[in-house]
């Protein structure tokens, strides 16, 4: 029995629909941004969490410290190994690092591990990372902002594991956090 062509265009439109869908929420999950070259890559380590280890940040304070958007970060950057810059800056300029920010999580609140200092043509890009929600704030050279979630993938596993690599001065966390 043959289709009517009332039945294939129906079906074309059915197809596209699914196809242009697809399209769209592939893109949505890419930042609509990127960072040139990087001249420059300045990694600061995070002070303890603000709700879950309140004595150990209030101890953690006292240490010499700056702010970055908002959040608290030991004052000296860490030493990065041979390469790890490049493979730093390789993982924050893949868009597939990112999904789209899929609302807040129920995790305390957002707090930065890390602030990566991404520095090109005079320009900087601050990238805060929050491992315990799995969210990366981006702020522009113009300090607009935008938020992210870490992708589940290689790229994102990658990030976790380089950075995670460099905990110096931030105390352990409390047992069973």
């Amino acid at each position: 029995m043959e289709r009517s062509n009332a039945t294939r265009l129906r079906g074309g439109f059915l197809t596209l629909t699914f196809v242009l869908a697809a399209i769209a929420a592939c893109s949505l999950s890419e930042p609509s941004f990127s960072t040139p070259k990087p001249d420059k890559l300045t990694l600061y380590e995070g002070l303890p969490h603000q709700l879950y280890e309140t004595e150990k940040l209030v101890e953690e304070r006292k240490k010499p410290n700056i702010e970055k958007d908002g959040f608290p970060f030991y004052r000296d950057p860490l030493d990065l190994k041979e390469g790890d810059a490049e493979l730093i800056a390789s993982v924050l300029a893949n868009p597939r690092t990112f999904q789209s920010f899929s609302g807040e999580k129920k995790c305390g609140g957002f707090h930065p591990d890390y602030a990566v200092v991404v520095s090109a043509k005079g320009e900087e890009f601050t990238y805060l990372i929050c491992f315990g929600c799995g969210e990366v704030k981006v702020f522009r050279p113009d300090r607009s902002e935008t938020r992210y979630d870490l992708a589940k993938g290689e790229n994102g596993q990658r990030l976790t594991t380089i950075l995670r690599s460099y905990r110096k001065n931030r105390p352990l966390p409390i047992e069973g956090l």
